[in-house]
C-alpha cells in the first residue's frame, strides 16, 4: 500500500505532477477519502500499563471527535499491552494528533503514527518484494 501524504488535499498544477486526477476539495471523491478509516485511524505505542480505553479517548478528544478508542489488553492479566488505536470521526482530527507524534500519556512518552503505516513508522518496509532477501531465514 503506498504511503499517504498528510497534505493530500493540496494539488499542484504543474505538468509534471502525479498522474492522479485533480479532485476539488468539495467533490464527492474528496469527501469520501476523508471518511476513509485508513486516513482517520492512529496507532499509539508506548502506553503505560495503567492506561485505559477511556483515558485514551479522553486524551485524544482534544484533537477532534473520537469515533473509537481501544487499548489492547493482555488476555491473561487484563492490563494494557502498551499500545492502542484511536479512530477520529474526521481526518482533520488525525492530522492534528499527528502534528506532535510524541505525547506524555500517564507516566510514559507514547508515540502516535498513522495506523496504515504501522508500528515501524515511516521506516517500515511496505513492499516485501523490495526487502533484502539475503536477510531471510531459510
Amino acid at each position: 500500500m503506498p504511503a499517504s501524504s498528510s497534505s493530500s488535499s493540496h494539488v499542484t498544477s504543474s505538468s509534471t505532477s502525479s498522474p492522479r486526477p485533480c479532485v476539488a476539495a468539495t467533490s464527492p471523491e474528496a469527501i469520501e477519502s476523508l471518511r476513509d478509516p485508513v486516513r482517520r485511524k492512529v496507532f499509539v505505542r508506548g502506553l503505560d500499563c495503567e492506561t485505559s480505553t477511556d483515558g485514551l479517548r479522553s486524551l485524544f478528544s482534544q484533537y477532534g471527535d473520537v469515533e473509537n478508542a481501544t487499548v489492547i489488553l493482555d488476555k491473561e492479566t487484563g492490563r494494557s499491552k502498551g499500545y492502542g488505536f484511536v479512530t477520529f470521526r474526521h481526518a482533520d482530527g488525525t492530522l492534528l494528533a499527528l502534528k506532535e507524534p510524541s505525547k506524555k500519556i500517564g507516566s510514559r512518552m507514547a508515540v502516535t503514527v498513522l495506523a496504515a503505516i504501522g508500528a515501524g513508522g515511516a521506516t517500515a518496509v511496505r513492499d516485501p518484494s523490495s526487502a533484502d532477501v539475503s536477510q531471510h531465514k531459510i
